[in-house]
């Protein structure tokens, strides 16, 4: 067994904290981390009132995450020049992302009646997204998920 001086224990106690202190201090770009292609998987659904009728389409598509400038990301989850009768589905979108992964979409929430907008990365990089409005007459939503290709 090998006795270490006072000395010795000193020095490897200071590069054991140098080295804590400087990973600690890398900021990580959450928006840089997460982009690249993407499997999506959208539900686009409405729901129209009083009859309740609802319309559900699902829609595969090989899209990506590009990051943007700042704090945002550009997310291409569907064909942007397709059209689904009936539903709102923008096929990009613009959100924020925090340095915790959680999305918001400040310019969606402040455009749409009764908004609402939510999304993550998940613990295994799966992205979850849900946006949609609604109003007395009709509510329509899309669900994504995206897993990295």
């Amino acid at each position: 067994m090998t006795v270490l001086s006072g000395i010795e224990l000193k020095t490897i106690l200071l590069f054991l904290i140098i080295g804590l202190e400087s990973n600690s201090c890398k900021k990580t770009d959450p928006a840089a981390e997460i982009a690249g292609d993407y499997s999506f998987t959208t539900t686009a659904s409405i729901t129209v009132l009083p009859s309740h009728e609802a319309k559900d389409t699902i829609i595969y598509f090989s899209g990506s995450i590009v990051r943007g400038s700042s704090n945002y990301v550009i997310i291409t989850y569907a064909d942007p020049s397709l059209s689904f009768p009936k539903l709102y589905v923008p096929g990009v979108i613009y959100p924020n992302i925090n340095d915790q992964g959680l999305f918001s979409y400040p310019d969606f929430i402040n455009t749409s009646s009764h908004p609402i907008f939510e999304g993550d990365v998940m613990a295994d990089g799966t992205i979850k997204i849900s946006f949609g409005a609604g109003s007395l007459g009709a509510n329509w939503g899309n669900f994504i998920t995206g897993k990295r290709r």
